[in-house]
């Protein structure tokens, strides 16, 4: 059981890995995901043919699942970066953007970038409002309402987890993009 939790935990390093460079051209990441994904497929299927292992459909398994969440991950990427109107502002605005790394999330002067656990690009222009929510006292949730009333959490944090003062500081800036 120690191999599959080594497995498990390799994959999501791997698919958490430089989240902030949405605008990778090269797809490092994902190439890099595809090669583990492959090999570990090819190690699965040798594995199995050789020395008959059980250990060998873990390494096919996890293979396999690599090789759907890294699709899955860059048809989601393609998708939200295809609503961005102006990608040579956008390109200028994320070089300026306010990183907040243990929320997952970015803020530019027009976007609100989440990053995980997958890439959601929101436009300011677009919503009607921000909202927070506070859970017990433990839990806050930053929430952005678009116009046609649907909210879409960009930042949440609880009590302990370290990220109180960023959440703080992305809830100012986000208030005041709402704020004339």
């Amino acid at each position: 059981m120690g191999e599959c939790g080594f497995l498990l935990e390799l994959c999501n390093w791997i698919m958490k890995m430089d989240d902030f460079n949405i605008l990778d051209n090269d797809n490092v990441k994902l190439k890099t995901n595809y090669i583990i994904a492959v090999t570990m497929l090819a190690v699965g299927v040798l594995m199995l043919v050789s020395i008959k292992t059980n250990m060998a459909y873990v390494f096919i398994a996890a293979g396999i699942l690599l090789l759907y969440v890294a699709t899955a991950k860059r048809n989601d990427r393609e998708k939200e970066l295809s609503k961005i109107r102006d990608m040579n502002a956008f390109r200028a605005e994320l070089e300026r953007a306010i990183k907040f790394y243990g929320l997952g999330l970015m803020i530019t002067e027009g976007y609100a970038i989440v990053v995980r656990p997958s890439l959601k690009v929101y436009a300011f222009d677009g919503m009607a409002k921000f909202e927070v929510g506070i859970a017990e006292g433990k839990e806050k949730v930053l929430f952005l309402t678009d116009n046609t009333g649907c909210r879409h959490k960009i930042a949440r944090t609880v009590t302990g987890d370290g990220n109180q003062s960023d959440f703080d500081d992305a809830y100012r800036i986000v208030k005041n993009k709402f704020a004339s």
